[in-house]
């Protein structure tokens, strides 16, 4: 983990190349009418394509939903998007739907739909490719939902009304998890954004553009919010945000607080305005974000949760085996680490993060143990990694403890590269301990291991 970490910053773009498949080849069926003939409105809109990998047997599926506001959505312009992540082993289903008028953007645009048909769209698509599945072959029982902007809206609101599922005999039973990236969640919140905007020329969108999608009133902002659902959330949730629709994940996320909810993960990506983050999932050869995405679908397939076998708590109900397991499940040579087990022993919402001396001042870094494993999968794929406990120091008292931890690591076993120390936070649950936060920093010259100072 360590100052390997800063230094495999600079290195990331050559290891993560070599390691990425990108090597599924794919079928490619363009624009599959997903409703019988007498139930399409605009025909031109209510298809799509699908991308199917080929020698992978059953593979998962990801519905995806443009963005466009809702009224300007283009499935077309998702195929970039969808090709990444067919090669990489998921049939991928790129969704389009009826759209809004869109005056705020093109005055030529004065006729469209209003919600629920954008929703009830989705839905259909979703039991056309639930019934298609044993004809294209791909596995039913892993689907995932996902959508950008207006379609991150559109994703998190099918996993969390279940009304439109159960409009077409499904269920949340029949959806894996579910990938909102960059949307609105809120749309009370939404219309209030355009009607109190402290630029007078962005106010009229809180009726050209909101109303005109939703309906007129806050009673048609509530049933359209995902919020409003929040009772009915139970599938997992992968969240992403870029730096300028930012507060809008932000209040989802204080909602999901509220409730304690846990079975969610959230990635802001700060780096990204709202359509560059677009542009590096569809075009990006090294998006991390698209990395964070497929890790999130692997881990919550039915064949892997199957294939890994339940945490025994009497396993980690002392603090020293769990310390243990952690240095041995990131050690060995070039391959596969057990990344399951490794998220097993962070507590929901755990934080890692490392702290470094840059020009004379002290900077932080953190994020979650996905990231960590998105980072680092592709390297200890191609390189041997082994770090090694040297001291141990424990302080507990009851259901929270403290680890002070100093390690060295090397490429191959008995190799010091680096030294350094984990700081490590626990708390005991339910008879086990798990890891809340665990940050660390390197040795220096002027920051020699405590048992090394004069």
């Amino acid at each position: 983990m360590k100052k390997y970490f800063l230094l495999l910053i600079g290195l990331y773009g050559a290891f993560f190349g070599q390691a990425q498949s990108d090597s599924c080849s794919y079928r490619i069926f363009e624009n599959l009418a997903y409703l019988e003939a007498d139930q399409v409105e605009v025909d031109s809109l209510q298809r799509l394509h699908l991308l199917v990998p080929e020698g992978i047997e059953r593979p998962p599926l990801f519905i995806w939903v443009g963005g466009g506001a809702w009224s300007f959505v283009d499935r077309h312009m998702e195929l970039d998007l969808a090709r990444k992540f067919a090669r990489e082993g998921f049939a991928v289903a790129a969704v389009g739907h009826r759209l809004s008028q869109g005056t705020f953007r093109d005055l030529g645009r004065t006729s469209g739909v209003k919600h629920p048909a954008h929703i009830e769209d989705l839905a259909a698509a979703l039991r056309w490719l639930y019934d298609q599945a044993g004809k294209y072959g791909y596995d039913a029982q892993n689907i995932f939902v996902g959508g950008f902007s207006s379609g991150a809206h559109l994703s998190a609101l099918l996993g969390m009304d279940e009304r439109y599922l159960k409009a077409q005999g499904l269920s949340f039973a029949n959806l894996r998890g579910l990938l909102p990236i960059a949307g609105t969640y809120d749309i009370v919140d939404y219309h209030q954004v355009f009607a109190k905007h402290e630029n007078p020329a962005r106010r009229p969108l809180a009726d050209t553009h909101v109303k005109d999608v939703f309906g007129a009133g806050e009673a048609d902002f509530r049933a359209a919010s995902p919020v409003t659902y929040l009772d009915q959330l139970t599938l997992p949730m992968l969240l992403v945000s870029e730096n300028g629709l930012y507060n809008y994940t932000q209040l989802f996320e204080e909602r999901l607080l509220e409730i304690d909810y846990q079975n969610y993960q959230i990635l802001h990506e700060f780096n990204f305005d709202h359509a560059g983050l677009w542009r590096d999932l569809s075009f990006g050869e090294n998006s991390l974000t698209r990395e964070v995405m497929i890790n999130f679908m692997r881990k919550h397939t039915q064949k892997t949760a199957e294939a890994q076998a339940p945490i025994d708590p009497a396993t980690f109900a002392t603090i020293d085996p769990l310390i243990d397991t952690l240095y041995a499940v990131i050690s060995g040579p070039a391959g596969e680490r057990d990344w399951l087990l490794f998220q097993s022993l962070f507590y929901p919402h755990a934080r890692l993060g490392y702290t470094w001396i840059e020009e004379g001042e002290e900077k932080f870094r953190s994020f979650d143990p996905e990231f960590y494993v998105v980072f680092h999968r592709p390297i200890f794929q191609e390189n041997a990694f082994y770090e090694q406990e040297i001291d141990r120091k424990i302080n507990q008292y009851g259901g929270v403890a403290q680890v002070f931890t100093s390690y060295q690591f090397g490429f191959k076993p008995g190799e010091i590269v680096q030294r350094g120390i984990n700081s490590i936070q626990l708390i005991r649950e339910n008879n086990r301990w798990y890891i809340t936060q665990l940050f660390w920093q390197a040795e220096s010259k002027e920051l020699p291991l405590p048992e090394l100072k004069q």
